[in-house]
């Protein structure tokens, strides 16, 4: 009788660890997992803000003017490769 007192005590105590350490989990990863996506949510919405009013203008004047001097560069390579394959040719 002892003896089986003994291991129903034992389950009984891991399972109050099990449903001890199941609560833990929830209360408290859960809800700090659950605010920080809340946190990071906000923050994403007051960046995404931000960039609507304040950067997305500059940021695409800036790609513009990067691509344009880069299509210049690039216009200045070709006519000078072209005038180097004639004087080639000629020669």
């Amino acid at each position: 009788m002892k003896n089986s007192a003994f291991w129903l005590g034992l389950l009984l105590g891991m399972l109050l660890s099990l449903l001890g350490a199941g609560a833990f989990f929830y209360f408290y990863i859960y809800s700090e997992i659950e605010s920080l996506k809340t946190e990071t949510r906000t923050e994403f919405n007051s960046f995404k803000s931000f960039w609507e009013s304040e950067l997305k203008e500059d940021v695409l004047d800036a790609k513009s003017a990067a691509w344009k001097l880069a299509e210049e560069k690039w216009k200045a390579y070709r006519a000078e490769q072209l005038a180097k394959d004639s004087l080639a040719a000629e020669n």
